[in-house]
């Protein structure tokens, strides 16, 4: 520190010196020879210099500014001293702090250390398991594939039974639409006087959707109106949106009138039943056959043609009637006949008159002539005796018969009016053994008169 005081105040008398030389030096140059440029140039230069050294006179330390500058240095050292000595008394109260923890970790490495000893007795008696985990692990393992596959064929069968389940829906909506159009033919079928209403029947495609005519008639007469020679459009039209089939044949269906056109304005068909043409549309044999087009539409739309010819009134020689006329054309016969009406009988009467029984079995010719159905068959024949048949037999057959045609025919067994004729194989065994009794013979009835047989011949009674 002395050595600076000592550097300092060498440097300062030095500049003195310097400093008071040029300015004596500057001093003593004449004024006169100024004129000269060369000594102009340099006069100017010796100000420059002359300003040069003055600013460094200022800036060149003295004796007390250096002391003021050592003491604010000592100051700066002394402070750091002071943060140096804080500095170290916190690294102490750290260094104690750390040896504090340093012995809690030695504290805390004994206890993991004794944990460490007990983990590993546990990790040895898991290892003892391991077998028993891993086949229980293997097991698992098996159970979720199969999970898995079961899941899998879930999946599928979910698939499969929603693709069934639009499949029904599908069928269920095609069926809804056929109960409908079947409800609508079945009300249709009910409605035979003049002014009864119709129900507009769809016509339904194959995939089930559901189109409406334009136009449809309502009523039983603005049905039978469309036989007009003026409404024969609308049959077409009606016949081209039903599409009615078999009009290839229409042709060849027995008419009623002789006439194309007769006086009350209907259409009637041609008499001649020739095959049709190959190139003949279905328009083309609606406009030719008013009548057969008109009976095919009934059957379509459900009405029943005979029902409401006969209601309407309309013959093969005759002009419709209408219900009022025909009314008061029946009060006045039964007024000038003066004759009571015969009491009206029902269908299902418990006497049954012979002639009914005649024209459901034909006495005579039918037990002689060959079977109805077949020769191994049985055959009903007319019975001129008593009944045969046992109340144990009769009940079966009552169980068995339940149609209308059937009834008849078990009533008239049970009086004996008519008899089952055996068939020519049985014929033929009972003329090689010896003639049986009474019950054995109702036995053979009872087992013969089944329902399948019974059905049989009543069909075929029916066809005759």
């Amino acid at each position: 520190m002395m050595s600076t005081v000592e550097r300092g105040s060498t440097l300062l008398s030095r500049s003195s010196s310097m400093t008071s030389t040029i300015s004596v030096k500057r001093e003593l140059t004449p004024q006169s020879s100024v004129s000269d440029p060369a000594l102009h140039h340099i006069h100017d230069r010796l100000d420059q210099l002359d300003c040069k050294v003055r600013e460094l006179h200022s800036t060149v330390l003295t004796k007390n500014g250096y002391v003021d500058r050592r003491n604010k240095e000592d100051e700066s050292i002394l402070r750091e001293f002071d943060a140096q000595r804080s500095l170290t008394s916190k690294i102490e109260h750290a260094v104690g702090k750390t040896k504090t923890d340093v012995n809690q970790i030695r504290i805390d490495a004994s206890h993991l250390r004794t944990e460490i000893l007990q983990l590993r007795t546990h990790v040895d008696e898991l290892g003892s398991n391991d077998a028993l985990l891993h086949s229980n692990v293997i097991r698992v393992q098996n159970a979720v594939n199969q999970l898995q596959l079961d899941v899998q064929r879930l999946h599928t069968n979910v698939c499969t039974t929603g693709a069934d389940v639009c499949q029904v829906q599908a069928i269920v909506s095609q069926l809804r639409t056929r109960m409908n159009h079947t409800e609508r033919v079945r009300f249709n079928s009910l409605a035979h006087t003049v002014h009864a209403p119709i129900t507009p029947v769809p016509f339904v495609e194959e995939d089930g959707t559901v189109r409406w005519p334009e136009f449809f008639p309502r009523t039983v007469w603005k049905f039978w109106c469309l036989k007009r020679r003026n409404r024969v459009h609308r049959l077409v039209e009606l016949a081209e949106f039903y599409q009615l089939e078999g009009y290839q044949y229409w042709g060849r269906m027995p008419h009623p009138h002789g006439s194309i056109f007769p006086g009350d304005g209907y259409l009637s068909d041609s008499s001649d039943s020739s095959d049709l043409p190959s190139d003949l549309t279905r328009a083309e044999a609606a406009r030719l056959y008013p009548e057969a087009c008109h009976q095919a539409l009934a059957a379509t739309l459900g009405l029943v043609y005979y029902k409401i010819r006969n209601e309407v009134g309309e013959g093969p020689n005759q002009h419709i009637i209408t219900t009022t006329h025909k009314r008061a054309h029946d009060e006045i016969g039964s007024i000038a006949s003066g004759k009571p009406k015969p009491a009206k009988l029902s269908r299902r009467s418990n006497e049954i008159s012979p002639a009914a029984l005649h024209k459901i079995v034909p006495p005579g010719s039918a037990v002689d002539t060959k079977s109805i159905v077949s020769e191994g068959l049985d055959k009903l024949g007319w019975n001129a005796y008593g009944s045969q048949v046992s109340d144990e037999a009769m009940n079966k057959l009552k169980d068995i018969v339940t149609d209308e045609v059937n009834s008849l025919l078990l009533q008239a067994l049970e009086r004996g009016r008519i008899k089952i004729q055996p068939s020519r194989m049985e014929r033929n065994q009972a003329s090689q053994q010896a003639p049986r009794s009474s019950v054995p013979c109702q036995d053979r009835l009872a087992r013969m008169v089944l329902q399948a047989r019974v059905m049989r011949i009543c069909e075929q009674l029916l066809r005759r």
